[in-house]
């Protein structure tokens, strides 16, 4: 069975700041897997296992109708594992919502290693990934100079398969 990720994509807007921190990143690290593996800006809300991406879509497509567009909070700036450094939006009542009707719509398909399980997801949008310890401290160096809080807009949902990312499905919330 395949990975597929079901993530949230954000406003022209915040694409353009989040592409320009990645590049900034990549560049002063060194480390540009993000770049080189055409990873856009988002924010994954599940992880599912399936053989049948066509199910998948027809879910989520149903899914959808019922979604908003949205704004998010982007409060802090975060890092797992020192290897990722991440932005991170405020759990707000949209986020924690959709986590919870997302993992009961797709409840079959929920990848064992997932950790987009409601109470215990923490909303993230990787800026980075791979680094080594040095690498991190330079990310989040580059970081330390943006303003928080700051508002950015959810504009889709979309269906994503891993390795490579590319997106399956993406549909625009009104």
């Amino acid at each position: 069975s395949h990975t597929y990720l079901i993530s949230l994509y954000f406003d022209e807007q915040t694409n353009q700041w989040l592409s320009h921190l990645m590049k900034r990143i990549s560049k002063k690290t060194g480390n540009d897997y993000m770049l080189a593996h055409q990873i856009p800006p988002h924010l994954t809300v599940a992880m599912l296992k399936s053989n049948d991406s066509t199910t998948l879509c027809e879910k989520l497509q149903d899914f959808a109708t019922s979604l908003s567009s949205e704004k998010l909070t982007i409060a802090s700036v975060g890092m797992f594992r020192t290897s990722v450094v991440f932005l991170q939006p405020v759990l707000n009542s949209y986020l924690s919502q959709l986590s919870l009707s997302i993992h009961h719509t797709f409840s079959k398909e929920q990848a064992d290693n997932s950790r987009c399980v409601p109470y215990q997801w923490i909303p993230h949008i990787s800026l980075a990934k791979h680094l080594s310890p040095k690498q991190q401290l330079d990310a989040i160096s580059i970081l330390q100079s943006e303003h928080f809080p700051r508002r950015i807009k959810v504009c889709n949902i979309s269906l994503s398969k891993t390795k490579p990312y590319e997106d399956i499905m993406v549909i625009s919330l009104s």
